[in-house]
């Protein structure tokens, strides 16, 4: 598919002629690679591993990638892909769309290439080829989504809990006598604090086994929420034991003898990262699996000094996570952004009080 886009280049007043074609995921990965890591700093992001898990293998099918082209120097202005992802809206299935690593060349930032390329997205929305699509935009590219008249429905924002301090006194005169001496008394306050309350188990990321129960807490989930991201087996499979870059663990809580809900979490740099804090929607339920999880961080993760969780900011576990003395931090809010042309789904989806989501529901 071809969306030729003509435009005055504002320096040379030479016209300018773009076009938009579909890319072909084994032809032109070298191409979209090239301009993804040409325009991100992510140090020790190993993005060619990233692509054929993400672009080739998702369970749900392939990639759809657009590049757009200068046609009157032949080179390539951007690029952007969109991930299929299967969605619970209301209890029914869907294939949907999560959009990510949208990235244009510096020299044509100022030219409106980045709207029309985000408008093809948009464009099989409209003609009902998908149901509705959403992202998670930085800053920078919000207002091109606005532009192309998708809908921005929340916020993410980041919730940070330490449970050692030794780790934010090192540097300090007598830091680290200090640490030495408050790290025991604090833990044995947060143990106390935090009380294990159902069954757990822990799970490296070789361990890791998904399934169905997981499709089943987030059904029963998804009961009570009307837009729900599918946790299938396949899909977690997929997304945290075969990541190729990240080393993920598994907590999974059971009460009287069945999983209720989980947490993947990954140590980076002595934080507790979690992506996924899933179960049902019940006050009580979270509160009992938040409170055996970090019980278990502090019993038998000595190498953790805090816990971080980025969430959407109508998450039900926000008022849970605050009652228990998460803070927020201001240093890693973005946008959510939805958009869908459905007439059955669209009042649905672009309100982003109807929606769960973590922050492993982005492209990753």
């Amino acid at each position: 598919m071809r969306t030729q886009i003509d435009m005055a280049d504002s320096k040379t007043k030479q016209k300018s002629s773009f076009v938009v074609k579909e890319a072909s995921l084994s032809d032109e990965k070298e191409r979209m690679l090239n301009i993804l890591t040409g325009n991100r700093e992510r140090k020790g992001y190993d993005y060619g591993k990233r692509y054929d898990w993400l672009y080739v293998n998702n369970p749900y099918g392939p990639a759809t990638a657009w590049v757009i082209w200068n046609e009157n120097e032949n080179v390539p202005a951007g690029f952007t892909a969109v991930f299929p992802r299967k969605m619970l809206v209301k209890g029914k299935e869907y294939l949907a769309w999560n959009c990510g690593d949208f990235s244009i060349e510096k020299r044509f930032r100022a030219l409106g290439v980045a709207v029309k390329l985000r408008k093809e997205a948009k464009r099989h929305v409209d003609e009902g080829n998908v149901p509705f699509l959403y992202a998670h935009p930085n800053d920078k590219m919000v207002h091109i989504h606005m532009r192309a008249r998708h809908k921005k429905i929340a916020h993410m924002k980041r919730f940070a809990l330490p449970i050692r301090i030794s780790r934010y006194l090192d540097g300090k005169p007598l830091g680290s006598v200090a640490g030495a001496v408050l790290d025991p008394v604090i833990s044995t306050g947060l143990r106390f604090k935090f009380r294990k309350v159902g069954e757990f188990e822990h799970k490296i990321k070789p361990e890791m086994v998904f399934n169905d129960a997981y499709r089943e807490v987030c059904e029963e989930l998804a009961a009570s929420v009307p837009v729900v991201g599918l946790r299938d087996k396949e899909y977690l499979d997929w997304k945290f034991k075969q990541h190729p870059n990240y080393s993920y663990e598994l907590f999974n809580y059971y009460e009287n003898g069945k999983l209720t809900g989980y947490v993947i979490f990954g140590n980076f740099n002595g934080t507790a990262n979690i992506p996924e804090f899933v179960c049902r929607n019940d006050r009580q339920t979270q509160q009992n699996m938040l409170s055996t999880f970090l019980h278990f961080l502090i019993k038998h993760k000595k190498n953790v000094s805090g816990v971080s969780m980025i969430v959407q900011e109508f998450n039900t576990i926000l008022p849970v996570l605050e009652e228990n003395g998460f803070k927020y931090r201001d240093d890693a809010t973005s946008s959510v952004i939805a958009y869908s042309a459905h007439p059955e789904l669209k009042s649905i989806v672009e309100d982003g009080k109807n929606w769960f989501m973590n922050v492993g529901d982005r492209d990753a």
